[in-house]
Order: C-alpha cells, then sequence, then structure tokens
C-alpha cells in the first residue's frame, strides 16, 4: 500500500519518541554494567578467602560462614534494589517524554499551536493509571529484578559448590545481567511505543477524528502486526481499532484517516459511512496550517545525531529479527533487506538534505547480487563467505561515523 503524507509523519513522530527509549536504554545498560563489574571484584574476593582457609570442597552450609559469601550476597541484593529504583526513573521519563512530544506535534498538526503541554500532563498522569499491559510497568520492573538477585544468589553458591573456577562463575554472572537488561531494554521500548500509541488516539479524538489506520513496522513486521495492518487497508473506526503494541517491541502504530478519504466508504460503505463534514478536524480555520497542507518540507526532521541513533538502535535488532529456520543465504537476503529499508528511513528523516543526496551519491544502496561481488572482490571471499560476512556484519555500524556524531560520548 502506498503511504499517505500523514503515514510518513507517524512514522517520524514514533522514531523520535523511541530516541527517548533508546537514550534511557543505554543509561540502564550502564547501570547494569556498574553493578555488574562491581560484584565480579567481590567474586575474586570470595576465593581468595575460600583459598586462604584452605577448603578444597564446601558444602552450602560451610558457604555460608564465610564473610565475603555473605558480602557478595548481600551486594548483589543491593545492586538490585538500585537498578530496579533507577530503571523505573529512566522508564518513567522516557514514557513521559515520548508522551508529551507525541500529543504535541500531532496536536500542533490537527489544531495549529497552542498549549497543549499543560494538556497532555494531564493526559499523561491519567495514561500511566491505566497502563497498556494490564499492569504498571514498576510492578513488572520489581519483579524482574527480584529475579535478577534470586539468580545471582543461586548461581554463586551453586558454582562454588560445585567446585568451578572463578571465571565460570564470572561468565555466569554476565549472563544473568545481560539476560535481565535485555528484559529492561524490551520493557522500556514497548511502553514508550504504547505511550505514542496512547498520544496519537488522544490527539487524533481531539481532532475529531473517527477512523485511524493501523500501520505495521514494514520490512521487520511479525506476521500478527501484519494481518491487522491489511485488514480493510489497516482502517478501522477509532473506537475498535485493534490495540497496539500488539506484542513487546511492537512498533506499529496509528496513523489519521481525513475527512473525505475515499478508502473509509471503500470499506466502511453504505448508510454507516460518515460524512466528510462529521469528521473534519476543527477549528477548520487552522486546516490549512496542519492536514490540508501536505507538502515535503513539512516532514518532520532530525538532527544527523538523532538520525544516527536511531538508525544504530534499529540496526542492532536485526538478528534478534531473522528467521533462523531459513538456509543461511535467506537469512543474509532477509538481514539484508532489512539494514536497506532501515537506512532508507533514516536518509528519509535527515533535516540535512544536501548531505543526504552527498550520500546518495558516495554511499548508493546495493542491490544483494552487488553487495556479494563487492564482498568477494575486496575482502577476496568465496560466495558462500560472502553471504555469512553480510549475516554477521548485519547488525555492526561504523565507529568511526558513531564517534564523530558522538554517539560514543556517555
Amino acid at each position: 500500500m502506498e503511504e499517505t503524507y500523514w503515514d510518513r509523519r507517524v512514522r517520524r513522530i514514533e522514531a523520535r519518541a523511541q530516541l527517548y527509549a533508546t537514550e534511557k536504554s543505554k543509561l540502564i545498560q550502564k547501570l547494569y554494567v556498574e553493578q555488574r563489574d562491581k560484584l565480579l571484584k567481590d567474586v575474586d574476593a570470595l576465593y581468595a578467602q575460600i583459598q586462604d582457609k584452605g577448603a578444597d570442597s564446601l558444602t552450602r552450609t560451610q558457604l555460608y560462614r564465610y564473610s565475603r559469601y555473605q558480602s557478595i550476597i548481600k551486594d548483589a541484593r543491593a545492586g538490585a534494589q538500585v537498578i530496579m529504583t533507577t530503571q523505573q526513573r529512566y522508564v518513567d521519563e522516557a514514557v513521559r517524554a515520548a508522551y508529551k512530544s507525541t500529543f504535541g506535534m500531532t496536536m500542533e498538526e490537527l489544531l495549529g499551536k497552542g498549549d497543549w503541554n499543560h494538556v497532555s500532563q494531564n493526559l499523561i498522569d491519567a495514561y500511566l493509571k491505566t497502563p497498556w499491559s494490564g499492569e504498571d510497568y514498576s510492578k513488572r520492573i520489581w519483579q524482574n529484578t527480584n529475579k535478577l538477585a534470586h539468580d545471582l544468589e543461586k548461581h554463586i553458591g551453586d558454582i562454588i559448590v560445585q567446585g568451578k573456577s572463578p571465571s565460570e562463575l564470572k561468565k555466569q554472572l554476565v549472563r544473568d545481567y545481560n539476560v535481565d537488561y535485555s528484559v529492561a531494554d524490551r520493557l522500556v521500548r514497548t511502553e514508550v511505543s504504547a505511550a505514542h500509541a496512547n498520544a496519537s488516539m488522544q490527539s487524533y479524538r481531539e481532532g475529531g477524528l473517527e477512523y485511524v489506520q493501523v500501520l505495521d513496522a514494514g520490512g521487520i513486521a511479525c506476521g500478527e502486526c501484519i494481518d491487522i495492518a491489511y485488514k480493510n487497508g489497516g482502517i478501522y473506526p477509532i473506537n475498535d481499532a485493534p490495540r497496539v503494541p500488539v506484542h513487546p517491541r511492537c512498533r506499529c502504530c496509528y496513523s489519521p484517516v481525513l475527512n473525505d478519504d475515499k478508502r473509509i466508504k471503500q470499506y466502511y460503505g453504505g448508510e454507516n459511512a460518515p460524512k466528510s463534514s462529521d469528521i473534519a478536524p476543527k477549528p477548520a480555520e487552522n486546516q490549512e496550517k496542519g492536514l490540508a497542507k501536505a507538502s515535503k518540507d513539512d516532514i518532520i526532521k532530525m538532527t544527523n545525531k538523532e538520525v544516527r541513533e536511531y538508525y544504530v538502535g534499529e540496526v542492532a535488532k536485526i538478528p534478534s529479527l531473522i528467521n533462523r529456520d531459513l538456509p543461511a543465504a535467506e537469512q543474509a537476503k532477509q538481514a539484508f533487506e532489512m539494514r536497506n529499508e532501515l537506512r532508507t528511513k533514516a536518509r528519509d528523516m535527515m533535516e540535512d538534505q544536501e548531505l543526504r543526496m552527498q550520500l546518495e551519491s558516495t554511499r548508493p544502496m546495493l542491490s544483494f547480487e552487488q553487495l556479494v561481488d563487492s564482498k568477494m572482490s575486496r575482502k577476496r571471499m568465496s560466495r558462500a563467505e560472502a553471504i555469512a560476512d553480510i549475516l554477521l556484519t548485519a547488525s555492526k555500524t561504523n565507529e568511526n561515523v558513531n564517534k564523530e556524531l558522538g554517539l560514543n560520548d556517555e
């Protein structure tokens, strides 16, 4: 289906909202790393104490007698508590910022400039009391970090009693922190998606619209999301639209279907089809500023750093979206297509379109076969090696470019 002006604009507003999730996810990751590194130092101290006392093997009862064991368990629990309280603050900040940004920017398009910050603050407070998942994220953060503390304590005891080395224990603790961070990253991104969707719906209702379209995430959408985005062209009465996000990490969003859009009659024809006057944005005098005027110059643009943050964050997800049941060559093609689509979206978002045109000239999009041939020539690879390399590097980005744009300053 051909995207409308508003479809493109909604995707850009959604991408901007996701920048808040990316920013907070980086801070959360830093928090996990700090707590992990503290605990890894405790491992060395504990093993040193066990060695000093000449113990070849230990039971759990004997292990409890070691002060360093008690200390590491205490630190594990305290670290999980720090992660919980700080993560909750970061998620709250991301959700509020995404909601405020989405509502304010959309309302300006629908009804013109106004004091939307005051309105959005009231809506945010109400929204946070009825979260999309049925339970608030504070509870889920508490559950996740409690599980982390439990896993850390269990693995520390198990591995030492089994007589394994400090390096084996450290590897397990690193895995524990990585798994829990993955859950935390998923949570903040999904909550931001939910906030964006809710803020969009609220603004459409304020604008007097009665129909919306569900947009899927394009080339990285799952089957469930594709189904709701293609049924009736993805168009639904605003009060009967499927809830998005559909699942964790879902990037589906709502786009407004405007007053006399012929698709409304196409899918909901007859007496029940609303008249244009019934669903026109209000007040009418603001239409010329917003919905009625849809030039490319109006598309939301981002700074080069913002675009790069979006691109890096989305590219990093590619490995988790590939169908691993496919042959290697098909997996590589899937990864290649996802990356090219993300690259196109990122370039469309650039406010520096002169640089964008330069990139189109110096770093044009290649076809899959062109990329395979290029790798075979530049890296002297066989075809199979080139395809494997495409799959391997699908989630990697140029570190020099990232550094130039200040992405590694944190």
